[in-house]
This record gives C-alpha cells, structure tokens and sequence, in this order.
C-alpha cells in the first residue's frame, strides 16, 4: 500500500488587533488548502477548516500522495469580519517509503542475505 502525508502549515498572529488586550481581538482563523498532483494544475483535494484564536499551526489530513503540491492561505477573523487573506504558500509532499516486502536471512556468509 502506498503511504500518505501531511504538511503543515503555521502562522503568526496579526501585527494589529491580534493579542486579546485590543478592543478588537482576534476571535479566529480560517485557513484554506487545496493540493494537485505532481505536474498537474487541477485541484484534486481541498478543504477550508475554522479554527480558534489560539491555533497558530494545522496540518493537513493524512491523505496526500508523494509529489503532490499543497498551497495554503490564512485570515483573521474579529467582531468587525474577516481580515484579507495572506498571499497563498506552497510545499510539496514528501512521503517516506513503506517497508521493504521481502526479507531474507539465510545462515553462513553475508551473501545468503536478501533484502527484496
């Protein structure tokens, strides 16, 4: 079976109404992903998640192939509305490999092992 994985994603908390002695104080954050396999320009997962004033790091669900490429953006949120989205960032998935399938030990010389 192929394996997964994740990115993450972090970020910082606005440079104005965003340390909760405001009158204003950040209540939260909407960040919003989406992936494309390697080489290609459709969206093939994506996804919005809300997330609390205190949350400054996600990561995505562990569903990502190797290769693929995930950009993200974030924004605030307060009493007044949402603040403007952050310019999207990108990464790619790195994916380690699965277990080798077939192992061999045989007695003697090393020659008799076999890793497949």
């Amino acid at each position: 079976a192929a394996s997964s994985g994740v990115v993450g994603v972090s970020y910082g908390v606005p440079t104005d109404a965003g340390d909760l002695t405001s009158t204003f104080p950040v209540l939260g954050y909407s960040l919003e992903w989406e992936g494309r396999a390697l080489g290609s320009v459709a969206v093939s997962e994506r996804g919005t998640v809300e997330l609390g004033s205190t949350v400054l790091a996600w990561e995505t669900p562990g569903i990502l192939a190797s290769g693929m490429t995930i950009r993200a953006r974030v924004r605030a949120q307060n009493v007044a509305g949402d603040g403007a989205w952050t310019e999207f960032v990108s990464r790619g998935v790195l994916v380690v490999p699965d277990a080798p399938t077939f192992v061999s030990v045989g007695s003697g010389s090393l020659t008799s092992l076999y890793l497949g």
